[in-house]
């Protein structure tokens, strides 16, 4: 059995049983009753013709442009969707991004990310 199919049916006993007013005690549970735990699969970086086919593929201009600052700069998703104006100099060449501190990983700004 798959392991989200074993925790969808202990989830599913446990909403009945509730629901009739039957108490489950959740020491005595965690005790008696072991969930199987769900495999980790290891994360692997898109890598460079997986975005071009992503590009090639996308119609929609908006959506063409997230990816691309996403691609060309190396930010996370939340990074780019809290981009202001005034965080993005078209002065210089390369353009810079500023990103803040709060929307960043680490609690710290990235100073002057380097987009090309």
């Amino acid at each position: 059995m798959c392991t989200k199919t074993a925790r969808l049916y202990l989830t599913a006993i446990k909403s009945y049983l509730g629901f009739h007013d039957i108490d489950i005690i959740p020491i005595k549970f965690k005790n008696k009753v072991t969930v199987p735990k769900a495999p980790r699969e290891d994360e692997e970086a898109i890598v460079v013709h997986e975005i071009r086919k992503f590009l090639l593929n996308c119609s929609n201009r908006q959506l063409r442009a997230y990816l691309l600052v996403l691609a060309s700069g190396g930010m996370r998703t939340v990074e780019a969707l809290a981009m202001r104006i005034r965080d993005i100099d078209f002065t210089v060449n390369p353009t810079k991004i500023h990103i803040r501190g709060e929307f960043s990983k680490t609690p710290s700004s990235k100073e002057d990310l380097c987009i090309r």
